[in-house]
Order: C-alpha cells, then sequence, then structure tokens
C-alpha cells in the first residue's frame, strides 16, 4: 500500500475504484459529490483537496497522505 500521493493520483483513483467494480456515478454518491466531479478527478483535472482525498482513500482501502 502506497503511502504518497503519486504523481498522477487520478490513474490511482481510477484504477483502486475499477478493482471494486463500482462505476463512477456510484462511488461519487458514496462520496458524497457529483459523476462530474469524480470523472474530473480521475482525468487529473482537478486535485482533490486533502479532506477528498481522504474520503477517496477511506472508501477505496488506501492510505494515500498529501506530502
Amino acid at each position: 500500500m502506497s503511502n504518497f500521493v503519486p504523481m498522477s493520483i487520478g490513474k490511482e483513483i481510477r484504477k483502486a475504484r475499477r478493482e471494486l467494480d463500482l462505476t463512477q456515478k456510484v462511488f461519487a454518491k458514496q462520496c458524497g459529490w457529483t459523476q462530474k466531479e469524480q470523472s474530473d478527478y480521475e482525468k487529473d483535472k482537478y486535485t482533490p483537496t486533502k479532506g477528498r482525498l481522504e474520503i477517496i482513500a477511506n472508501k477505496l482501502g488506501k492510505e494515500w497522505k498529501l506530502k
């Protein structure tokens, strides 16, 4: 398990979400935001805030930390 935020966090989020067989829409709803926001994170259009990154990591069973 990684302890740092990779350069392309979006690719890591997408990979982990897909490993759990979750759609963007379902995962975003579980996290409390829209599918569009989730898509933007996965495309690295925007970087999740520290709080949102913690939510994502928790839901995906990861331990990413901001440097």
